[in-house]
C-alpha cells in the first residue's frame, strides 16, 4: 500500500443502477449486502451498503480502493451516497465459512489445510500491506468455486472451495493508527492483547489459530459471555484431546500462545507447519476423508409386483403439481407428458414426435416443449410450444423461442429446461471440458431475464419444494450433490454424498440414489437413513409426506397395444400451422399401436409406504 492512501471516492451515480438484485445475503447493523447481476454482462457480484457514513465504513472503503489477491474479497467500484458508502465487491456463490462449518462437526485434513492456507495467504498481503485484519472469524472468511487449472483434473472444481477474507470494518493501519479501529471484534476469536486495546500481526494469526482449532476438532476451544471469553483466552489454558498427535499439539500450542511473540512469526509460518502435519489423531489413521455413519438400519425394498400403473416409455421425470385445490404428479417421458392424479387415475395429456425438453408449471397451468439435440449439434434447444393446460389437457398451445443477449460458455450442452415457478423457466447448460454450468433465466413467454454460472459441470438438476432452491447432480469423478439457491445465489456443496448415480428432491428432505442404496437426507441435509432396494435408473417424488412414487424402468420392453390401451388419451385438439423444431402432438389415430413412440423400454409405477420402515423422519 503506497504511503499516502488516495481518495477512493467517485463521483459518479450509484453503480447500483447498473445491475440487478437479486437477493439480500446478509446485514449486520450498519450494513446490508445484496446479491446482484449485472444488466448487460451478467457478471455477479455482491453490493454492500452501508446505512450511514461510519468511520468503519469510510475505513473500509480507503482499504478497499487499493487491496487486490486472489484470497481476498476485492472492491469493484466504490461510490459515496446519501446515507453512507455503496461496495461492489467479488461474489463468493459458497457462503461463508460458518455455514460450512455448521453443516459438519469435523473437516478432512485436507480441507482444513487447503482453507486455512487460503486464509493465511491473504493473510500474509494483507500485512505485506501493513494492515491487521482486526476481525478475523467464520463470518468474515467466504468460499467460492473457481475454475479447474486443467481439464484433466478429474477432481473437479468439486475438491475444495477457495476462501476469501472479507470485512475490512476493523482493520488497524500500521502506518495510519490514527485512522485505524479499536474494537475488539468478535471475543470469541480474538486473541489475549486485544482485549486491552493492543493489535499486532500476530492478533491475526491467534484469530486463524482458533478456526484451525475449530475445523480440526469440531468446537472452538473457549465460549461463553464476552466476560467469560476474555478470561479464558487471557488466563486458561487451551483444551487439548490428549488423542491428538505431538505434532497437531504443537501446532495448536504455538498457534494459540498467550503471548503474541511465541506464536508463529508469519503467515508463511503457520502455513509451513499446518502442510507438514501428517495426522490429527493418534489413535485412528487420522480423518483423512469424511465418512458417513448410518443412524438407523439399511432398510430393504422390495419389488414384486402391484405397480399401479405402467407406461409405455422410460419415465425421466416425477414432478408433484398442485392443480387448483388438488394435487398431482407430472409424469414426463422423452416424449410425452402424463398426469397422475389424486385418485391414482393415469392420463396422457401430450406426445410428441421427437425426444423434447418439457416443462411443467408447478401449479399445472402450462407445459412448455422444446426439441432436443445431440450434442453433435451443438445447438441449444430455442424453439417450442407454450401450452395451457385445462384439467387433464393441452387446450391452447402458441410458438416460444428462448434467445439469450448474453454469451453463455462455448461448446456447452444443455441438460435440463424447468419450470422453477409459474412465472420462469430455467435453461441449464453445461460444459465438463471447461467445468462449468450456465443458468439461463426466461420468463414462460421466452423473455430473456438474466443469467448465472458457477464452475461445476453437472450431470442432472431438479427443484425442490423450496422456493427458488434446485438440487444437481456433479459430472465430475465423485459425482457429488449440490444445493443451488437462486434468491440469492448460492451453491452448497456436500462432497461427502458422492458415487451418486440420480437425485430426488421431496416434500421432507432429499434421496441420493447410488448402484446399491439410497442414502435419505433429511432437508438440513442430515442423513437419517438408508434404503436398498431401489431400481436403477428410478424417477422419485412424493405423493404424500409418507409416501413415495417411483418409476422404475421395466426389466423387458413390455407389449405396446398391452400397456397403451391402460392409459387414457388427452390428445390437444388444438395444433399450430408451423411446428418449431419438429415439435408437434402426435396426430390422434385410434389404433393402439401408434400411441407408443418410445423405442427404449417402458416403465412402471409404485407407492412405496415409508411408515412401515423406520426411517427417523418426522411425518
Amino acid at each position: 500500500m503506497s504511503n499516502t492512501p488516495l481518495n477512493p471516492l467517485t463521483s459518479e451515480p450509484s453503480p447500483s443502477a447498473d445491475y440487478r438484485i437479486l437477493g439480500l445475503v446478509g446485514q449486520g447493523q450498519f450494513a446490508q449486502v445484496y446479491c446482484a447481476i449485472h444488466r448487460r454482462t451478467g457478471q455477479l457480484v455482491a453490493i454492500k451498503q452501508t446505512r450511514h457514513t461510519s468511520e468503519s465504513a469510510s475505513q473500509e472503503a480507503w482499504i478497499l480502493a487499493e487491496l487486490n489477491h486472489p484470497n481476498l474479497v476485492c472492491c469493484q467500484s466504490i461510490a459515496q451516497t446519501k446515507t453512507g458508502y455503496e461496495f461492489v465487491l467479488d461474489y463468493c456463490e459458497g457462503g461463508t465459512l460458518r455455514v460450512a462449518i455448521g453443516e459438519r462437526s469435523q473437516f478432512s485434513l485436507a480441507k482444513v489445510k487447503s482453507l486455512i492456507t487460503d486464509i493465511l495467504l491473504g493473510l500474509g498481503y494483507l500485512h505485506s500491506q501493513s494492515i491487521i485484519h482486526g476481525d478475523l472469524k467464520p463470518e468474515n472468511i467466504l468460499l467460492t468455486y473457481l475454475p479447474l487449472p486443467s481439464a484433466a483434473d478429474d477432481q473437479g472444481p468439486s475438491r475444495f472451495p477457495t476462501a476469501k477474507i472479507a470485512d475490512f470494518g476493523s482493520a488497524y493501519f500500521v502506518q495510519y493508527p490514527k485512522r485505524s479501529r479499536r474494537e475488539i471484534g468478535s471475543p470469541t476469536y480474538a486473541a489475549p492483547e486485544r482485549f486491552d486495546g493492543q493489535s499486532s500481526f500476530a492478533s491475526d494469526l491467534y484469530s486463524v489459530g482458533i478456526m484451525l482449532y475449530e475445523m480440526l476438532l469440531g468446537d472452538r476451544p473457549f465460549s461463553g459471555s464476552p466476560e467469560m471469553l476474555r478470561a479464558a483466552h487471557e488466563t486458561q489454558p487451551v483444551p487439548l484431546p490428549a488423542s491428538l498427535t505431538p505434532a497437531a499439539r504443537q501446532l495448536l500450542s504455538v498457534a494459540l500462545s498467550k503471548e503474541p511473540d511465541q506464536r508463529f512469526a508469519s503467515a508463511a509460518a503457520l502455513i509451513s507447519a499446518l502442510q507438514s502435519l501428517a495426522g490429527i489423531h493418534k489413535a485412528t489413521s487420522d480423518v483423512t476423508s469424511v465418512v458417513i455413519s448410518v443412524p438407523k438400519a439399511v432398510v430393504k425394498l422390495e419389488f414384486g409386483g402391484g405397480a399401479i400403473a405402467q407406461v409405455p416409455d422410460l419415465i425421466t421425470q416425477l414432478l408433484p403439481i398442485r392443480l387448483g385445490s388438488r394435487l398431482g404428479i407430472a409424469v414426463i417421458t422423452a416424449k410425452s407428458y402424463y398426469l397422475l392424479s389424486e385418485a391414482m387415475q393415469l392420463s396422457r395429456v401430450a406426445q410428441f414426435t421427437q425426444n423434447s425438453w418439457i416443462a411443467v408449471d408447478p401449479q399445472g397451468r402450462w407445459l412448455a416443449a422444446f426439441a432436443q439435440h445431440s450434442a453433435a449439434e451443438c445447438k441449444a434447444p430455442d424453439q417450442g410450444l407454450l401450452y395451457r393446460l385445462s384439467a387433464a389437457s393441452a387446450t391452447t398451445s402458441q410458438p416460444i423461442r428462448l434467445t439469450s443477449k448474453l454469451l453463455s460458455a462455448l461448446q456447452s450442452e444443455v441438460i435440463q429446461i424447468l419450470a422453477i415457478n409459474s412465472r420462469y423457466l430455467l435453461r441449464v447448460r453445461t460444459t465438463q471440458a471447461l467445468s462449468k454450468t450456465v443458468l439461463e433465466c426466461f420468463t414462460r413467454r421466452g423473455e430473456f431475464v438474466g443469467q448465472v454460472s458457477f464452475n461445476f459441470p453437472i450431470a442432472d438438476i431438479a427443484g425442490t419444494p423450496e422456493p427458488y432452491q434446485l438440487i444437481a447432480r456433479t459430472a465430475t469423478a465423485d459425482s457429488s450433490f449440490i444445493l443451488i439457491s437462486l434468491k440469492p445465489f448460492q451453491i452448497r456443496h456436500f462432497p461427502q454424498y458422492s458415487r451418486l448415480q440420480s437425485i430426488a428432491a421431496l416434500s421432507w428432505g432429499y434421496l441420493l440414489i447410488r448402484a446399491d442404496q439410497a442414502l435419505v437426507l433429511d432437508r438440513s441435509t442430515n442423513l437419517i437413513g438408508v434404503i436398498e432396494g431401489l431400481p436403477a435408473d428410478s424417477a422419485i417424488a412424493s405423493l404424500t409426506p409418507d409416501q413415495l412414487l417411483i418409476a422404475s424402468p421395466n426389466g423387458s420392453q413390455q407389449r405396446s397395444q398391452e400397456i397403451s390401451e391402460q392409459i387414457p388419451e388427452q390428445i390437444p385438439e388444438q395444433i399450430p400451422e408451423q411446428i418449431p423444431e419438429q415439435i408437434s402432438e402426435q396426430p390422434q389415430n385410434n389404433d393402439p399401436s401408434v400411441k407408443n413412440t418410445s423405442t427404449h423400454g417402458s416403465s412402471s409405477l409404485f407407492v412405496i409406504n415409508l411408515r412401515p420402515l423406520d426411517l427417523d423422519l418426522i411425518f
